[in-house]
């Protein structure tokens, strides 16, 4: 028994060690196999890397702490042109880089690892222009594999050509290659204080859309060569393109207006010499500004010159107009006006005065005329200055759209007060107003929204707006009294002054200016002149409101005359919509 006891002992642990053996040389076996994959890695990874460092363009450079080049790849003998081992990095490259690779270096340097990206330029090799470098530079100066500085540097010489050459294009032309306006916005900026003045020429030329249609494009293109080259002969004068057709003089002096006239006729001459064959003489248009040091904002100038320049084009071909000083200050003043004129609706500086329009004979109250005000921060602004303005930058277009709405909301309130249900509101209107395309919607939407009768809405518009273009004044004016409402010749005998017009346009009342009264009182030549007018106005269907009745004489032969109604001081002076039911009580006639 005890025997057997001992074999099957024996028998366990001879097993036991044998299994322990078998673990432990299975894991020195794993070991070995693990430790082998390792190095087959390590040297596949350095393998690699060696190649990756021998075929790349890249150039990868190890510098010690005094910046000398310990160590090189493959590509830095093929960027710098030849081998930098033992050369002091900052040699590698032009004088205006070095003091930027000092300052990274000093920058990397604050912590192990710290890696600083620049551009610089090479001073090697032997091609046109510097070699352009995109730096990487890597503290590794506590590794002790490495021991120094990591630069990788990447040629970009391209990139940087690419982004010059956009960059010119941002700054230039493509026809003419000349500076173009932004180019100019950015000089006119840093002239702010030139002692000597300062006077711009803008020119824009006529007929090159007919001369790119006749001849195509490269004759159109001859042509703004041809002005270019001509602009570049003057002396003394920065010249810019300002795209299309329109080109830009600079000269850093306060021209005379002789001077200026003399520059633009030597210009004309040139671009006639210079036109391509084929093109017919080429003419412009040019308009000058000319300030004394200090006066003006520079971009100030150039917006009155390109506004000078309208106004020559305006006037026919070879047109010039000058802007001295005095035009400048008045310019610039107008300007101002229209920066606070165009925030006026918002701070709710805007408001609105009514006139009461009488009948001629009895005094019954038929409308009231809505009347603009501006009382801005600095006190009230007569319309006489801010309505032209707003005319001239389009803002009359909003503030039209403000004061036919509140108008029309008013003419509801005032109906109730005065308990005139009949009762119309005049509104001035102009023709640019008349012509925004929203306009006849506004109008619609606004009838529908407070119940006012269209015929309730008289539209005035002024004799000078009206005849400018009399063919599209029929047309528009049609259109607004199709919707029905009626419409007013306002100041009649302050502009054209012809009874002709009468007979084309569409409107229902003649308003006659104040002038009229002038000696109606003592010439009897302008009473019946009064008279023909109001007998020619009933026999077209029109009736005729006398404005600025001031004496009970002007009003009475205003009667006799025949006129419908009347308006001025000697009825009512214009107020608020609040006290016009006080106006009736006080006496005025209703």
């Amino acid at each position: 028994m005890s025997i057997g006891l001992a074999a099957a002992l024996t028998w366990s642990l001879r097993r036991s060690v044998r299994q322990e053996f078998d673990h432990a040389h299975r894991l020195l076996v794993q070991e070995s196999q693990e430790r082998e994959r390792a190095q087959q890695e390590t040297q596949r990874s350095e393998r690699r890397f060696r190649a990756l460092v021998q075929h790349s363009s890249d150039v990868t450079l190890v510098m010690d702490r005094d910046l000398t080049v310990t160590w090189a790849s493959p590509a830095a003998h093929e960027m710098l042109g030849r081998d930098p081992v033992g050369t002091s990095g900052t040699d590698l490259l032009l004088p205006d880089s070095r003091a930027a690779a000092w300052a990274a270096v000093e920058r990397s340097s604050a912590a192990p690892g710290r890696t600083v990206r620049l551009d610089l330029e090479l001073a090697a090799g032997a091609a046109e222009e510097p070699t352009q470098i995109a730096v990487r530079l890597t503290n590794m100066l506590d590794d002790p594999a490495v021991g120094g500085f990591v630069v990788n540097a990447h040629d970009v010489t391209e990139r940087s050509r690419t982004a010059r050459h956009l960059a010119h294009l941002a700054f230039h032309e493509r026809v003419t290659g000349m500076p173009n306006r932004l180019t100019l916005e950015r000089t006119l900026e840093e002239l702010e204080d030139t002692p000597g003045g300062l006077s711009v020429v803008v020119l824009d030329l006529d007929g090159l859309r007919e001369v790119n249609a006749q001849h195509g494009s490269v004759a159109g293109d001859a042509v703004l060569q041809a002005v270019a080259a001509a602009l570049a002969d003057l002396p003394d004068a920065s010249a810019y393109h300002l795209g299309g057709d329109s080109f830009a003089l600079v000269a850093r002096r306060a021209a005379t207006r002789a001077e200026l006239e003399r520059n633009v006729e030597t210009l004309r001459a040139a671009i006639r010499r210079r036109r391509p064959p084929g093109v017919a003489d080429l003419s412009f248009g040019a308009g000058a500004a000319v300030a004394a040091a200090g006066s003006a904002a520079p971009l100030e100038i150039l917006r009155v010159a390109e506004r000078a320049m309208h106004g020559a084009k305006a006037s026919g071909r070879n047109g010039l107009v000058v802007v001295d000083a005095d035009g400048l200050d008045e310019a610039v003043r107008r300007r101002a006006l229209n920066a606070r004129l165009a925030g006026a609706i918002e701070r709710d500086e805007l408001s609105l005065a009514f006139q009461p329009i009488l009948e001629a004979r009895g005094g019954r109250w038929v409308a009231v005329e809505a009347l603009l005000r501006w009382n801005g921060a600095d006190g009230p602004v007569s319309p006489a200055t801010f309505i032209p303005v707003a005319e001239d930058s389009g803002l009359i277009v909003p503030i039209g759209r403000w004061v036919l709405e509140t108008a029309v909301r008013s003419l509801v309130q005032v109906r109730a007060e005065l308990g005139l249900p009949t009762l119309r509101v005049n509104v001035n209107v102009s023709a640019r107003q008349l012509q925004d395309e929203g306009f006849h919607a506004v109008l619609h939407e606004l009838l529908e929204q407070t119940g006012v009768e269209p015929a309730a809405v008289v539209l005035e518009l002024t004799e000078s707006a009206l005849l400018t273009d009399p063919d599209r004044a029929v047309q528009l004016l049609a259109g607004v009294r199709a919707a029905g409402v009626q419409v007013a010749l306002d100041d009649f005998g302050t502009g054209f002054s012809s009874l002709s017009y009468l007979l084309r346009l569409p409107v229902d009342v003649v308003k006659v200016d104040r002038s009229f009264l002038m000696d109606v009182v003592r010439s009897r030549r302008s009473r019946t002149l009064l008279s023909s007018v109001v007998t020619i106005a009933h026999d077209l269907g029109m009736r005729v409101t006398v404005e600025g009745i001031e004496t009970a004489e002007q009003l009475a032969i205003v009667a006799d005359a025949g006129a419908d109604t009347v308006q001025g001081y000697l009825l009512a002076r214009p107020t608020p919509a609040a006290d016009l039911a006080g106006l009736v009580r006080s006496g005025a006639p209703s």
